[in-house]
């Protein structure tokens, strides 16, 4: 037998090579598609926890913190007061506002930071404003300071991604601009669960 390029016997050769080639690609795919592989990254139905967020909230950088009854507390002239009601705002100037009193007075807080408390961090204060009147009546008492040195806002965190939770660093020397109180220490403010405008 004659094994020309042109003839049969040619042809079968190549044709057997072919399928040799081809059976031993399938017995290697055999064996890898037999093999076993560990998910390092099991999906949500087999674990019951998603990866992701389900509600959506962006709580910023800092701790996450359990809700709790909101509350603002500060010292005041070695007294302690605490607001019974009050919001904060965060933009490039933040603000964190509480009122306090009772039906024949009224109390009113401001302290203006500079940055940002949508997230955490320490943020120089820029002015602490405490104001008193009778019901219905002008202001008779405001404490205020300008640009207090060495006084920070310190946001720690959120809880329900707008609840924050903080305190002042410092102290501050408020003078009263509108009557004779003269100046007294705003310090040791606490904000806690203090919720969002």
């Amino acid at each position: 037998m004659t094994w020309s390029q042109s003839g049969l016997p040619a042809r079968g050769a190549r044709l057997f090579m072919g399928i040799v080639g081809a059976l031993a690609l399938a017995c290697a795919g055999g064996k890898d598609e037999d093999e076993v592989v560990e998910d390092t990254n099991p999906s949500d139905d087999d674990t019951g926890v998603t990866s992701d967020s389900d509600d959506g909230i962006d709580t910023g950088p800092g701790e996450v913190f359990d809700p709790e009854e909101p509350s603002f507390i500060a010292t005041l002239d070695g007294g302690e007061w605490t607001a019974l009601e009050g919001y904060w705002t965060g933009g490039p100037t933040s603000y964190l506002r509480a009122n306090g009193g009772s039906s024949s007075r009224t109390e009113n807080t401001v302290i203006e930071i500079r940055g940002d408390i949508n997230n955490a961090g320490r943020f120089p204060v820029v002015a602490i404003i405490y104001a008193e009147a009778n019901a219905q009546s002008s202001i008779d008492l405001r404490y205020e300071v300008k640009d207090p040195p060495g006084v920070f806002f310190v946001v720690e965190g959120f809880a329900n991604g707008d609840e924050l939770f903080g305190a002042l660093e410092g102290v501050a020397t408020v003078t009263d601009s509108v009557g004779s109180a003269g100046s007294v220490q705003w310090s040791a403010t606490t904000a806690r669960s203090w919720p969002k405008f």
